[in-house]
């Protein structure tokens, strides 16, 4: 039971980012310049491929599969590892667009996407 509720609550997080990120597209997607993503097209297909990763690894992770897990929590550590980056470059308090266009770089955001990290690699790891 605990692992279901598990895997329900961390697919509905990467739900809310991809939903959150499809209802303000421009801003979104403008968002990633924050890490060196240039040209308009190269960010709307960056856009495209996150919110496609995110939804399909929520799928997986809803539908109980380890790998979707251990993908979401790679996902998770990459994104930290980009908000790392920008803090270094000075970036703190630019837009990120993790859970929508008000979203920020900082340390909350590392903070979080570690947690989130962690939180699916015990996943496939819970009592069943």
């Amino acid at each position: 039971m605990i692992e279901v509720g598990g895997r329900i609550v961390l697919a509905a997080v990467l739900v809310a980012a991809s939903v959150a990120k499809l209802a303000s597209p421009r801003s979104s997607s403008a968002a990633l310049s924050t890490f060196g993503i240039r040209g308009n097209r190269t960010r709307w297909a960056a856009w495209a491929i996150l919110i496609a990763a995110e939804l399909a690894l929520a799928a997986g992770v809803a539908a109980g599969l380890d790998l979707a897990a251990y993908l979401a929590a790679g996902l998770m550590a990459a994104f930290g590892a980009a908000m790392l980056a920008a803090l270094q470059r000075g970036r703190a308090g630019a837009p990120c667009a993790c859970f929508g266009a008000r979203s920020r770089v900082g340390w909350p955001a590392v903070a979080r996407n570690l947690v989130l990290s962690f939180a699916f690699v015990a996943l496939p790891l819970l009592p069943e």
